[in-house]
């Protein structure tokens, strides 16, 4: 007869587990869990005497699981969400009692944009929360798997770790910003009038720092033309100060306010495809899917979109 493993198991040796294995690092576990060092490798041990198996092993990065403990690890943690989703659905969500900080990785496209207004709406309902809107990095899509980051806003990405759910939440259809008296303001923003300037565009992390979708655009669209790239930056507003006194051109997210960039104009970019159509995602972890803090703050990013839209057309 097979043993039974789950008799006589502490459960909150389980959450242990799922922390150690989500950080891949006792020092970072013990923190995240309020615990001692020496307590967690307590823990640890016990885990490994009851389920006869080392778990973790050292490696020079930190621990990384055996593969009875990704098993493991895949077969506890949805019982575990519906546990925690059931316990916390027995008192209805208030966003006014929440408390402490929480952090969101926003594509630096849309932090400029959308960064104020997400806020003030949250900070309207959630008064005493401490929130961290951070532009999105290299690590960020990792930080949200860890629990480091709970919410991200961005492009759709590819090679996002499985455990990580993109939700689509808009569409956002660049837009050509430029300073008012700029020569192409009598020309038709076709790609190949606009391809006579120089451009700007953004670097964002996981999206295109190594090439700009612009340069791929024209590239693909006008094989006769060179790009004419002169200035990248991970600050949007750093592309608006430059933009203002030269002819450069900086095609970026429709949601910018406009009308707090007084010397500036804006004009839709004409394409024969959606070249410079790109849908935008909400990203959280699978564990987070039923939180009722995650679904409001959805549905304060999807409203904030849809009112943008609606203003845009």
């Amino acid at each position: 007869m097979a043993k039974d493993l789950f008799r006589n198991l502490n459960l909150n040796l389980l959450r242990t587990f799922l922390v150690i294995y989500q950080e891949n690092n006792l020092q970072k576990a013990s923190v995240r869990l309020n615990v001692s060092p020496p307590a967690l490798t307590k823990s640890l041990n016990n885990l490994r005497d009851h389920f006869d198996d080392r778990l973790f092993v050292k490696v020079p990065s930190g621990l990384s699981p055996t593969p009875f403990a990704e098993k493991l690890y895949d077969n506890i943690l949805p019982s575990f969400d519906n546990l925690a989703f059931s316990i916390n659905a027995l008192h209805e969500f208030d966003p006014s009692v929440l408390k402490g900080e929480f952090s969101i990785a926003v594509s630096p496209c849309l932090l400029q944009a959308i960064g104020k207004d997400l806020f003030t709406e949250i900070n309207k309902q959630a008064p005493e929360l401490e929130l961290h809107l951070i532009n999105w990095s290299k690590t960020s899509a990792e930080d949200i798997q860890n629990g480091h980051v709970r919410f991200g806003i961005n492009y759709d990405l590819d090679d996002i770790p499985k455990e990580i759910i993109a939700k689509q939440v808009a569409r956002d259809q660049f837009k050509l910003y430029m300073r008012k008296n700029h020569p192409l303001n009598g020309e038709e923003k076709v790609l190949r009038n606009i391809a006579k300037y120089p451009i700007a565009t953004l670097l964002a992390a996981d999206w295109n720092t190594r090439r700009s979708h612009a340069s791929r655009v024209i590239e693909k669209e006008l094989p006769d033309v060179k790009p004419n790239i002169v200035f990248r930056s991970e600050l949007p507003s750093a592309i608006f100060e430059v933009i203002s006194d030269s002819d450069i051109l900086f095609p970026t997210s429709q949601y910018v306010h406009i009308e707090r960039h007084p010397q500036l104009t804006t004009a839709s970019i004409i394409t024969t495809n959606e070249s410079f159509v790109f849908e935008i995602s909400i990203f959280y972890h699978y564990r987070n899917k039923q939180d009722p803090i995650l679904n409001w703050l959805a549905n304060i990013v999807e409203r904030i979109f849809s009112q943008h839209a609606s203003i845009n057309q």
